[in-house]
């Protein structure tokens, strides 16, 4: 009995110095945490020891100190600044690194900034990619890459900006740097109603050509109806860089033909010019249709070809049509299929030869397909241009054309149907 009692009494004896030392550990952390946060400039404190969480506020910010989740996390501190107005959005970045890379594998969508320094670095995600344009301005994405090795994982959820650090209280300056680049960050996070403003000044100011046409595209699609964004679009025309003053030219639709012409006729990169002929579409004028079709078959810019064929195609216009034939020979089989998409349309009888040759050349499924499919609705305007397609079970995929049947399409079934296929 007396060893029973002893037992127990040196269990709660233990017990005792093991919660003193519980909690004279939690006071020092706290006053740890409270130390850094005055030289950080926070004040109206409140705290916790169970859990252990440190809740002060600077310029209008609540800040809170907390262990991390979960607590055997390689992190030593959760910084969290709250910002009401950004409930809704979820975004989250980790440091690149092994873990990373097999979630990349895995098929997890990382969301690409623009900016190779941040890119590189970390792995982000989230719902709202909007919000991420505005918040990764150059200041932010400065502070994140200088920060990179004390910072374990970001997140943003629940209004909050949540900051796993690495560095500790046992390193007193380092950790109040990273506590100051925080709250930093948590104040520059955009709200619900400056989000367009930031996307504009991001647009407007941004030394990376990527971030400000990402910016400009969102200014030009989800918040194109704010008078913001329009102005916006219209300073980026005037841009050095011609992928901006391309997305400020589509985004501005009538208002920025004269932008995309200009663009159609410069030496800017192929895929800009592209996009500009596609964007202006009937209002690229005829004449200069042709010319930078020309243009573009000489310096073997398949992209801008490709772009011109839908606009060459006019009925009875002979020119055209020999531009689209020959477009047929190109070795770009995009460029081939939009001829003979072009050439359903608007070619005649002189077009079925070349179109025959490019259907049985090559084995492709689709540009058979849009060969067979443009002799046929050549036939249909014509009557009487020979020529009839079948599509058999013994080459699959082949397009056959014979002469005789004008216009007549026959797809043989198996013969576990029990039928000849015959139509």
């Amino acid at each position: 009995m007396i060893e029973t009692v002893a037992y127990t009494l040196a269990v709660l004896c233990g017990a005792g110095a093991a919660y003193r030392i519980l909690v004279a550990g939690t006071r020092d952390r706290l006053d740890a945490w409270r130390r850094t946060a005055v030289e950080c400039g926070l004040g109206d404190f409140r705290e916790s020891r169970f859990p252990t969480i440190l809740t002060g506020s600077v310029r209008g910010l609540t800040v809170r100190l907390e262990n991390p989740v979960p607590p055997k996390s390689r992190a030593r501190i959760q910084i969290a600044v709250e910002r009401p107005d950004c409930h809704g959005v979820r975004l989250a970045m980790r440091r690149e690194g092994f873990d990373t890379a097999i979630d990349k594998m895995m098929g997890d969508h990382e969301m690409v900034i623009g900016d190779i320094s941040l890119d590189s670095n970390f792995f982000i995600v989230g719902s709202d990619i909007a919000f991420a344009a505005a918040f990764f301005d150059a200041g932010t994405r400065d502070s994140l890459v200088d920060l990179r090795d004390d910072l374990h994982r970001v997140a943003v959820e629940e209004g909050e900006l949540r900051v796993q650090i690495t560095a500790g209280t046992d390193a007193p300056e380092r950790f109040a740097r990273v506590l100051a680049r925080v709250i930093e960050i948590g104040a520059h996070m955009p709200g619900r109603v400056e989000l367009v403003a930031r996307l504009a000044q991001n647009a407007a100011n941004d030394a990376e050509p990527a971030i400000r046409e990402n910016n400009l595209a969102f200014l030009a699609g989800e918040f194109r109806g704010h008078a913001a964004s329009r102005e916006a679009l219209r300073a980026a025309t005037r841009d050095h860089n011609v992928a901006v003053r391309l997305r400020a030219g589509v985004g501005l639709r009538e208002e920025g033909h004269a932008v995309l012409l200009e663009i159609t006729q410069s030496d800017a990169p192929e895929a800009c010019v592209a996009e500009a002929v596609s964007a202006l579409g009937a209002r690229l004028p005829a004449d200069l249709r042709v010319a930078l079709f020309g243009r573009a078959v000489t310096a073997g810019q398949s992209r801008v070809v490709a772009a011109c064929i839908p606009l060459l195609g006019r009925a009875g216009d002979d020119a055209a049509e020999a531009r689209l034939i020959g477009a047929l020979s190109m070795t770009d089989r995009d460029v081939q299929i939009a001829a003979a998409h072009a050439l359903g349309r608007t070619g005649s009888a002189l077009a079925v030869e070349p179109l025959k040759a490019i259907a049985r050349g090559r084995g492709d499924e689709e540009l058979s397909r849009a060969a067979g499919e443009a002799i046929a609705m050549i036939q249909d305007r014509t009557e009487g241009t020979p020529g009839q397609l079948s599509l058999s079970d013994a080459s699959a995929g082949q397009v056959s054309l014979a002469d005789g049947g004008a216009g007549q399409l026959s797809l043989p079934t198996s013969k576990a149907d029990g039928r000849d296929g015959a139509d």
